[in-house]
């Protein structure tokens, strides 16, 4: 593997890394805002209604809804087909 890819992997990578604590972050602060008892919803946040950015490539995926379990990215899929656990701390980010 060249330097330059290495230098790219690596620089992606640190992205993800941003990406994930910043997303950890809201969690904590929309969960702490709204008075969500974590004990009552098994750990799980939606954000639902959202675009994701990909690592992948340049892309965006619109109305996409974000399971959050237990601090870690559970689940993305298209906002109409990815179920929402009862009792989820849900963010609607449409518009936002």
């Amino acid at each position: 593997m060249n330097q330059s890819v290495r230098k790219k992997f690596a620089m992606r990578k640190c992205a993800v890394q941003v990406i994930a604590i910043l997303l950890s972050a809201i969690v904590v602060a929309a969960a702490t805002a709204s008075g969500w008892d974590q004990r009552k919803s098994d750990g799980v946040a939606a954000f639902v209604n959202v675009n994701v950015i990909p690592m992948d490539r340049e892309r965006m995926l619109n109305n996409q809804t974000v399971l959050v379990r237990d601090g870690l990215i559970a689940e993305i899929g298209d906002a109409a087909k990815v179920k929402v656990p009862t009792g989820a701390l849900q963010i609607d980010g449409r518009g936002k």
